[in-house]
Parts: C-alpha cells; structure tokens; sequence
C-alpha cells in the first residue's frame, strides 16, 4: 500500500490565445503578500522567468507554491501551477482527499489570478496535469500510473460533472516525478468549479 503524498502539483493550461507577461505578475505577487491576500504565510517571489521552460515567477508560501511558468516540456503554452507542499489533512486521508484539497486551493488561486485583469490571464480547468513530486514512494513507472490514474479520472469526473476524462503522460522514467495530463471537453471557467 502506497503511503498518501504529501507534495501534490496541480498546473492548469492557460486558454489560448492568452500570453502573460512574467515581468507584470511579479509585483502582483509582491502585493499578495504585502496584503496577505491568500490563506497562507506567503514568504517571497522568486523570478526563473530567464530560463527556457522554467517556472517562471513563483510565489513562495509555506504551505503551497503558486506560479507562470514559461511553457513546459509536453505543455506547449504556459501555465498556472500550484504546489501543495504541507497539507493539513490527517496522514490516513486518501489521494482522492488530498486531491480535492489541492484543487479546491488551486482553484481559487486561480481565480484570483484572473480578476488581476492587466495580467491578462485566463486558467483552462479543462487541461490539468497532475504531478507527484515523490519519487520514492510514487516513482514514475507504468505500475504507479495505472494505480493512480483512475483516481484522477473518478475525481476530475466528479468535479467536472462529466465522465468523459482523457489521461496522458509522458512515457515513465522514474527519473523523473510521476506527471498525469488530463483534458474534459467543452468550456468551462475556473470560477462555475468552486465549490462542486
């Protein structure tokens, strides 16, 4: 038996033709913290927008991560990654869970990101990916994949009201973390998903 993760990675794609401009979300994410706008102690922003298929700008929390990346490996466009990396559930709490409570967080920090409208930034809860970042205990190996893939595909089924989910992933190498991408069709706004 798997134990549960700790560290969750949730990244949503961000509609096209939408192209944020990294310099602009950095003194957004210096305001977040001067006006504690999230649920969290933010600490600071750190700027990777100079590396090809980075991060890009994060802002550092102690519970959770929030950044724009640059566009990434098997992504193409860029994107708004949240990463869990304390969660305040019990340790028995299963990944369907601890699922819910990353989406539930990254939803709303993305909806905040799109009201900041000079950022230009609009998230597709359509097409998220799923990173694991323990490669220990969720190696990236086909064995892992098919264990926790219909995890993913029974709670962005619910989540979505929909039961049309497409799972892809790169091909395993536990080298590197376990990365799920998924896609739902049709329109859907980060805000209308709150709270389902």
């Amino acid at each position: 038996m798997m134990r549960e993760p700790q560290r969750l990675s949730l990244r949503f794609a961000l509609k096209q033709p939408s192209t944020v401009d990294l310099d602009a979300v950095i003194p957004v994410f210096h305001r977040w913290i001067r006006e504690k706008v999230l649920d969290d102690m933010m600490i600071d922003v750190a700027d990777y927008k100079h590396v090809p298929e980075s991060p890009g700008v994060i802002l550092i929390g102690h519970d959770f991560d929030l950044g724009i990346d640059n566009g990434q490996p098997g992504h193409g466009q860029q994107g708004l990654h949240y990463t869990r990396k304390h969660s305040r559930l019990e340790d028995s709490q299963p990944l369907a869970v601890r699922l819910g409570e990353a989406w539930g967080r990254a939803l709303q920090a993305a909806d905040l990101l799109a009201q900041e409208a000079e950022l230009g930034l609009v998230p597709d809860p359509t097409r998220v990916s799923l990173t694991i970042p323990d490669r220990l205990t969720y190696p990236f190996t086909a064995e892992t994949v098919a264990a926790v893939s219909p995890v993913l595909t029974r709670f962005l089924a619910d989540a979505c009201g929909t039961e049309e989910v497409r799972l892809t992933h790169p091909e395993p190498d536990a080298r590197y973390p376990l990365t799920l991408h998924a896609s739902v069709p049709g329109e859907m706004e980060v805000g209308a998903l709150i709270g389902r």
